[in-house]
Parts: C-alpha cells; sequence; structure tokens
C-alpha cells in the first residue's frame, strides 16, 4: 500500500465561514473518513500572518493508505451529492485537491538533532 497526503484547498461561500466550518467538522470530514483507505483528516485555516496568501482560506489534510489513489478519487465522485456525502451551498466555488505521495519518513525535531550527520 502506498501512503498520500491528500490536500483539500477550499473556500466559504461569501459570509457564509460559520455555516461552511459547521458542515465540514459535523458532516462532511466524517463522510470522507468512512472511505476505506482514508485513515484521518484535520482542517487548518490560513494565518494572516503566512508569507504568502494563496486565494484559499481553509485546508483539510487527509492521510491516505491505497494502492491505486484514482479508486479513492472515485470513491468521492460516486458519493458527492448523495446521502453518502450532502453538499452544501455554504462551499465556495474556487477549489484545489492535491495528491502527495510519501516518500520518505516522517523525522521530529528531535530525531534530527539525535541523528544529523556530523559535517
Amino acid at each position: 500500500m502506498k501512503k498520500y497526503l491528500s490536500v483539500a484547498l477550499t473556500n466559504a461561500a461569501e459570509g457564509r465561514d460559520t455555516d461552511y466550518n459547521e458542515w465540514y467538522e459535523k458532516q462532511h470530514v466524517f463522510d470522507v473518513l468512512a472511505i476505506p483507505g482514508v485513515k484521518s483528516a484535520q482542517r487548518f485555516r490560513m494565518s494572516e500572518q503566512s508569507r504568502q496568501q494563496l486565494g484559499f482560506r481553509y485546508m483539510a489534510l487527509y492521510e491516505i493508505e491505497t494502492s491505486d489513489i484514482t479508486e479513492i478519487h472515485k470513491a468521492i465522485a460516486a458519493r458527492a451529492g448523495t446521502p453518502a456525502m450532502p453538499r452544501s451551498d455554504a462551499v465556495g466555488t474556487d477549489r484545489m485537491f492535491l495528491d502527495y505521495e510519501v516518500i520518505s519518513p516522517r523525522i521530529t525535531a528531535e530525531e534530527a538533532r539525535q541523528k544529523r550527520p556530523a559535517t
């Protein structure tokens, strides 16, 4: 099985941040996590102190384990707009979805201090 980090960049519809966040946190994240292979989810809001603003206020990260990431895409597409994954009119129209395949182990700062090669 390959491991992926799937990134969803989104915005709320104009003036609908409260509705959007409520739908995402109480409905959508659980609908996505019901898909076999989706292991975890975590949401973020763009910091006002970010060095760059890309036009997306919200980001969700999903950890996925699958032999074929396109199967996850197909599962999402099949469920979208059904009772298994209802849509919300509080979601803005600008969205971006990216999948990254994990190519190295996660290293903590503590591990790095202990294992850093001498130069």
